[in-house]
């Protein structure tokens, strides 16, 4: 028989102590916490719950409409009652962009992480070059190092300023490992925009490509936060020729390239300093306790630390930033992945600039899951002939490319004639009536025709994602029937 304390623990947790320990696994707050009970509730009673989702509805509508218009409020069919805040086991240990680096680098240690095409003294391009996940690692370790050294401090904030390439990546990688903040800056900045987002984010170092090096330095003597900068060749080819800081600049700065900042990191290694928990100030207590002599404290978790700012384009003004924090774009990689096929037998095709916050979480979910990144030479008009080349498998786009793609296999079929044209036609039809019956293609009209089409992309395209939800249309589309 149970004693009465015994049977007192066996009795069923009361209703609060369930919905707190929810809410602290979902990791919201209190009042976020009930709406989402709230809007379960509605899905369950609407039947519109995960369970009773057909299987090609991708999305649910909510309880709620935009105060702007008559547009709902949706939420992905397989998650309608809970938030996902970072990755399903055994990887839900990894909260801030530093475990996401770690865990990472060490499951996928000799397989290629970043490539890039040289072009030869003549100008023709050659093959990609390929540098492994360790290598990235080791390269990520003497960066931080060699940052910290050279007098930026932990919690400081750090531009990057050029186009998608190598150096770009490992040195926002090696920004994780000691808590620096990352602040993207599109490369088609002028030195006003520049200029402003250096002393709005309070930049401690910039580092800028030798093809941006030139507007840096043209506003550098209106930036006196900056200390530090560092200089690298695009492309990875000759060290870049490290310039020296014009003489109008009086604030201290100091200007390194890339190598010489991987040296000093060699000769004065550091271990990582990841953002931890920590207890700070309670966020406005004044406001909160007015009349209560109390020192408040607030626990902040890890993945809560600030882990970049991204600006806009400025475009409409002045850049705006946006402060993000680990568990923004841990969380936002999560779900972005949670439903890819994604692995070491993967390529993708870097060319939408890094400062977006598209391609960086693009980034992020397809180097977490092993797939190599190629990125492209820096000129628009070649990113087909490096398509070709790199052979991508994850290929993402924004609209302006996809009607440009659309447009040219459309004038390929009218420029070939009534024959070209009536073929297409025929295997456009079978395949479009095969793919709503969910049947493979006819193989004939995928030889023929769709084949050619394919190699667009680099013939091995099958993860293609669009940037705005009006081009979801596109995939019935004649151009992505042929792609897919």
């Amino acid at each position: 028989m149970l004693t009465r304390r015994a049977s007192w623990l066996c009795r069923p947790a009361p209703p609060w102590v369930v919905r707190d320990a929810r809410r602290h696994e979902m990791g919201v707050s209190a009042p976020a916490y009930r709406r989402v009970e709230g809007i379960n509730a509605h899905l369950t009673a609407s039947g519109s719950s995960p369970s009773a989702a057909p299987p090609h509805q991708y999305a649910v509508a909510l309880p709620e409409h935009l105060r702007d218009g008559d547009f709902s409020v949706y939420r992905n069919a397989g998650s309608t009652s809970r938030l996902m805040t970072g990755f399903a086991m055994p990887f839900d240990n990894v909260k801030t962009l530093h475990d996401m680096w770690e865990s990472t680098c060490g499951r996928h240690r000799d397989f290629p992480m970043f490539g890039t095409r040289f072009v030869g003294a003549d100008g023709t391009p050659g093959p990609y070059r390929w540098m492994t996940y360790k290598q990235s690692y080791d390269a990520r370790a003497c960066l931080s190092a060699g940052l910290l050294a050279s007098g930026v401090t932990p919690n400081d904030h750090v531009g990057l300023f050029s186009i998608n390439c190598t150096e770009w990546c490992l040195l926002e990688s090696a920004m994780t490992r000691v808590s620096l903040v990352s602040v993207p800056l599109y490369d088609t900045l002028g030195p006003d925009a520049v200029r402003f987002i250096c002393n709005h984010a309070e930049l401690s170092a910039v580092c800028v490509s030798a093809a941006c090096l030139p507007v840096l330095l043209d506003c550098l003597k209106h930036c006196p936060s900056v200390k530090l900068v560092v200089v690298y060749s695009h492309g990875g080819g000759a060290p870049a020729a490290v310039q020296r800081i014009p003489s109008d600049v009086k604030h201290a700065c100091r200007l390194l390239s890339f190598e010489q900042l991987v040296e000093i990191g060699k000769r004065k290694p550091c271990a990582p300093f990841p953002p931890k928990v920590r207890v700070g100030p309670f966020p406005n207590p004044a406001s909160l306790f007015a009349h209560a002599r109390l020192t408040l404290s607030f626990i902040y978790r890890k993945e809560h630390e600030l882990a970049t700012i991204c600006y806009t384009s400025g475009t409409t003004g002045d850049p705006k930033g946006v402060m993000l924090t680990n568990l923004n774009l841990v969380s936002n990689a999560a779900a972005y992945a949670d439903d890819l096929d994604l692995g070491p037998q993967d390529t993708h095709v870097s060319y939408l600039p890094l400062a977006h916050i598209y391609e960086r979480v693009t980034m992020l979910v397809c180097l977490f899951r092993g797939a190599k990144a190629g990125f492209f030479r820096g000129d628009v008009l070649g990113l087909l002939d490096d398509i070709a080349e790199l052979q991508p498998t994850v290929f993402c786009s924004v609209p302006r490319l996809w009607n440009r793609i659309y447009d040219k296999v459309q004038a390929g079929i009218r420029d070939g004639g009534i024959v070209k044209q009536t073929m297409f036609k025929w295997a456009y039809a079978a395949k479009k009536k095969a793919l709503e019956d969910g049947k493979p293609p006819p193989a004939v009209w995928e030889k023929i025709v769709f084949s050619k089409l394919r190699e667009k992309l680099g013939g091995k395209a099958r993860i293609s994602q669009p940037k705005s939800r009006h081009t979801v249309c596109a995939y019935k589309t004649d151009t992505f029937f042929c792609l897919s």
